[in-house]
């Protein structure tokens, strides 16, 4: 049986389901451990969770039009180098988001508003991995030795 905070979030526009809840992202870990935690998720009863890659990760951005899907910053699936990051990628004000708490995620789903791993690797720095930050909408890349927060997808 499921916790009633473990829900899910369906994203009409993309068709991913996401994990959803209260709890979501209040746990942290590092980028190497991030895929082992949602491959081994059983959530709402479903298993068969992933973390999701850069492009995933960015189709939830909502009002920063710099880092929302087909943005100016520069990192996406076919862009994985620091070389690829535009000012852009920076984000927008802190907690300016359309969602509540002013995330930058759509006003259905909840969660902790922190910065979330992808399964994507910084191409050209060994060890980093990119991150999602829904309290400014930025995408950057982090040492992975520092304790993000995961969102896994279907």
């Amino acid at each position: 049986m499921a916790d009633d905070a473990e829900t899910v979030w369906t994203d009409s526009t993309s068709g991913l389901t996401w994990q959803d809840g209260e709890t979501v992202g209040t746990t942290p870990s590092d980028f190497a451990d991030a895929p082992t935690y949602c491959t081994g998720l059983t959530w709402n009863g479903l298993t068969g969770w992933r973390l999701p890659d850069v492009d995933e990760l960015r189709s939830l951005l909502r009002g920063c039009t710099g880092t929302d899907t087909g943005g100016s910053c520069g990192v996406t699936d076919s862009c994985l180098n620091s070389t690829c990051v535009t000012g852009a990628c920076a984000g927008c004000s802190s907690l300016g988001g359309p969602a509540p708490g002013g995330a930058y995620w759509p006003a259905q789903i909840t969660g902790s508003i922190n910065y979330y791993w992808t399964a994507s690797a910084e191409g050209d720095v060994s060890g980093n991995g990119w991150y999602v930050d829904f309290r400014d909408g930025a995408v950057a890349g982090l040492d992975g030795n520092n304790g993000g927060s995961l969102r896994c997808v279907q």
